[in-house]
């Protein structure tokens, strides 16, 4: 089977006739990149197995929505096999997730109370809907009947009978002949390879206090453990979280409008759409959370980019598109001192003079009476400058002692000229 790698995501694939079959394991992302599937495979029916696919991000909804689009253009049938949990997720909330795809199976979880053992089974997606077992599968660690850790309804809301294709022959016979092939599943292993270790550790330390306390006080010990263990056990069983409650799916058009927003820079209406759409409850909770991340995600990306652009410029006096970055990342992110000062700086050296002056006077505020920055210098005189040419000579006279009286202020010969100027008004 031939791997390559998708930013995030591991790609494995292999071909048989007009049959591609593909299994994907790691995260959905920004990085998904359909191109590779269509490199990984250029047959026209496409089996994809997400089993081990384990997180998508909400960039990864989008980039997965309009990778599916252009992957149906190049292909007869997309089929999607033993999806995750995670997975299964975006189909119940995202309307357009698998528009172009049929769902043959899903990974479904399930949970024992017996023993607190968890584990995903498989279950095939008929035209009828979902193939559940019969009877509850037993725990393959103490064998009690497990219990699905999902509320059926909103966990299989996707599978409405009818909703997907049946498979060609053609298609049936190859999942068939991969289950056929598929290695014998290993004996259950409780223990990783730290535990055993540690096993091997407890064993010692048992026959060590064996010949210590004796058989008699041994027991009593062991009694105690077991106690302990047993009241553990029960904790947990009553802590396990009761099954999720439905939530609403979301509309494509809703979801485009987001990215939409996104693309061009408006985070602040990217935020208020999602507010508004939790307000009308039309938005999973859980998709908001994630959605709201990566708004933050990309503003401070984008704030990052503005600021370097903007001092690139200034370096370069380009002082008018100086300015604009600068502009652009108070917009984003607020006015700190560093971007009052910056913004202060362009409007002094493209000559807006009372524009500087209120930035500096902004600078000099936020830094406070007592703060210490080598840029003070720099606001005080060239306010106090251009506050002596508006004649508000009681306003810049302090200032200009203040510099004047600095023995090593780079504007202490300028100051001092300035003052007798000051007197002469």
């Amino acid at each position: 089977m031939a791997e390559q790698e998708s930013g995030s995501l591991r790609i494995e694939a292999l071909s048989r006739g007009s049959i591609g079959f593909m299994r994907l394991s790691g995260a959905i992302d920004e990085t998904f990149n359909v191109t590779d599937l269509q490199a990984a495979s250029a047959c026209k029916d496409v089996i994809i197995d997400t089993k081990a696919v384990y997180r998508i991000s909400s960039f990864g909804v989008r980039e997965w929505v309009n990778g599916m689009n252009k992957l149906a253009q190049a292909k007869n049938r997309i089929v999607l096999v033993e999806c995750s949990p995670v997975i299964v997720r975006q189909l119940n909330m995202v309307a357009n997730f698998a528009s172009h795809c049929d769902i043959v199976s899903v990974q479904a979880p399930y949970f024992c109370s017996a023993c607190n053992w968890e584990t995903e089974i498989t279950i095939p997606i008929e035209a009828a809907g979902p193939n559940m077992p019969v009877s509850p599968p037993p725990c393959p660690r103490c064998k009690k009947p497990m219990d699905l850790d999902e509320e059926p309804g909103f966990y299989f809301h996707f599978a409405q009978p009818n909703r997907f294709r049946p498979l060609d022959a053609h298609l049936a016979d190859f999942i068939a002949s991969l289950e056929r092939e598929k290695a014998p599943e290993p004996k259950l292993r409780i223990f990783s390879a730290q535990a055993r270790r540690a096993s091997q550790l407890g064993m010692y330390v048992w026959q060590e206090a064996t010949k210590r306390l004796g058989r008699r006080g041994l027991a009593a010990v062991a009694g105690a453990i077991a106690l302990i263990v047993v009241v553990a056990g029960l904790a947990l069983s009553l802590s396990h979280r009761p099954p999720p409650v439905a939530e609403p799916t979301v509309a494509a058009a809703d979801l485009q409008q987001y990215h939409q927003l996104l693309s061009t820079g408006d985070f602040a209406a990217a935020d208020q759409l999602i507010a508004s759409l939790q307000a009308r409850g039309a938005f999973p909770a859980t998709l908001a959370d994630a959605m709201r991340a990566d708004v933050a995600a990309k503003r401070k990306e984008a704030t990052a980019k503005a600021l370097t652009d903007g001092q690139r410029l200034f370096a370069r006096r380009r002082f008018d598109e100086a300015l604009n970055k600068f502009q652009v990342v108070e917009t984003l992110s607020g006015a700190d001192i560093d971007t009052q000062f910056a913004i202060a700086e362009c409007f002094r050296r493209l000559g807006k003079r009372p524009q500087a002056d209120e930035r500096y006077a902004q600078f000099l505020d936020a830094l406070g009476a007592g703060g210490k920055d080598s840029r003070v210098d720099d606001a005080m005189f060239w306010r106090a400058d251009f506050l002596l040419s508006q004649g508000k000579k009681a306003e810049a006279v302090p200032m200009l002692e203040k510099l004047a009286a600095k023995p090593k202020g780079i504007y202490r010969r300028s100051a001092q000229r300035l003052l007798k100027t000051a007197k002469a008004l």
